[in-house]
């Protein structure tokens, strides 16, 4: 549990690093909100939850509003593209929660959901890492690693905190 919440907040600390120390003069008002704060307090508040409330139930309004992050980040895209995150945020959200509130009673679909994202992004980002690249322009797609290792590493945590509890 420890290490999802240390992951999420390196994951705030990469972006508030990226967009106010690498590049600053590039923030206006929509990447402040939409780039910065939402998925900074998302990440801070899944942290916060993570270690105080010690409950997967109190985590899911914070994966709601990461979800919704990435859906705003998804209007960028070609509208193929686009639709296709919409549904897979919404479908990520759903069985979180479905997960959390025991509708869901087996942790492997939200395993799998958090480890082939984040295989992919692993697999590409490092991909496209050349030499000579600067690494500061990789820091956005870095924070969003962490958030799914992050996700990933808690989705475990709990799974192996359910079965020591059912073991019982």
């Amino acid at each position: 549990m420890i290490a999802s919440a240390v992951l999420m907040l390196l994951s705030a600390a990469v972006r508030l690093v990226y967009y106010f120390a690498v590049s600053p003069y590039t923030v206006q008002t929509y990447d402040l909100f939409v780039h910065i704060m939402l998925p900074v307090v998302c990440c801070a508040s899944f942290a916060v939850t993570v270690l105080i409330k010690k409950n997967m139930k109190y985590t899911v309004w914070c994966v709601f509003a990461g979800c919704a992050f990435f859906i705003i980040k998804s209007f960028a895209f070609e509208t193929t593209h686009m639709i296709l995150c919409i549904l897979l945020y919404c479908a990520v959200g759903a069985l979180y929660a479905l997960t959390a509130f025991g509708k869901i009673k087996t942790f492997i679909p939200i395993i799998i959901v958090f480890t082939l994202p984040l295989a992919v992004h692993i697999g590409t980002d490092i991909g496209e890492l050349s030499v000579g690249t600067e690494i500061s322009g990789y820091m956005p797609e870095l924070s969003v690693v962490l958030i799914m290792a992050a996700l990933l590493t808690y989705s475990i945590a709990e799974m192996k905190k359910k079965a020591v509890r059912q073991s019982k």
